[in-house]
């Protein structure tokens, strides 16, 4: 009896333990590419879409702060993962009373487009170091935003070794029921 109630108890700590709620999220990449004309610093910048929904004209913002390190003109044309998107990319503006940031938009063509594949735009990098995180948004069709964060770097893909405390529990419990027997 102690068994059985150990052991639901067990997994039902196991099961809260291993869940895992992730929401929506922009990972990234950025790739230092051969410079073209020695004074500028070409980088691309690669993105995946992970744990997001879209419907016919809602889409995601992602932004390249005007000033330093975004000038006028650094940002490249963008490609989309696959067909199902519009994307485009609109540059920094710095005439303007306040200067605008610049974005890359991605617009979906129709109802669940597909996310597979990488979204990706190659740029002037005119900071120190390497480009890192950025502002995004994703919005509906009436451009009401829904969701908003920070790009986040491509997650480590190496196989996660199983944490101590877990392998006790699993050994703890294999014994309990070994010995009730």
């Amino acid at each position: 009896m102690f068994a059985n109630k150990f052991i639901k108890i067990l997994a039902l700590l196991l099961g809260l333990w291993s869940f895992n709620s992730q929401g929506s999220a922009i990972n990234f990449n950025a790739i230092d590419l051969v410079d073209i004309n020695p004074a500028e610093d070409l980088r691309r910048y690669e993105y995946q879409i992970v744990g997001a929904t879209f419907l016919m004209d809602e889409g995601f913002d992602i932004y390249f702060p005007a000033g330093n390190p975004y000038q006028p003109d650094d940002l490249g044309l963008p490609s989309a993962a696959n067909g199902d998107w519009d994307v485009l990319a609109y540059q920094p503006d710095l005439a303007l009373p306040l200067p605008h940031d610049g974005f890359l938009d991605g617009l979906a063509l129709g109802d669940n487009p597909s996310l597979q594949g990488l979204f990706y735009i190659d740029l002037i990098w005119r900071g120190a170091g390497t480009p890192g995180q950025q502002d995004y948004e994703f919005y509906a069709a009436n451009l009401d935003i829904t969701d908003s964060g920070r790009t986040q770097p491509f997650p480590n893909t190496s196989v996660p070794e199983p944490e101590a405390l877990l392998l006790m529990l699993v050994g703890l419990g294999g014994f309990l029921v070994k010995h009730k027997r």
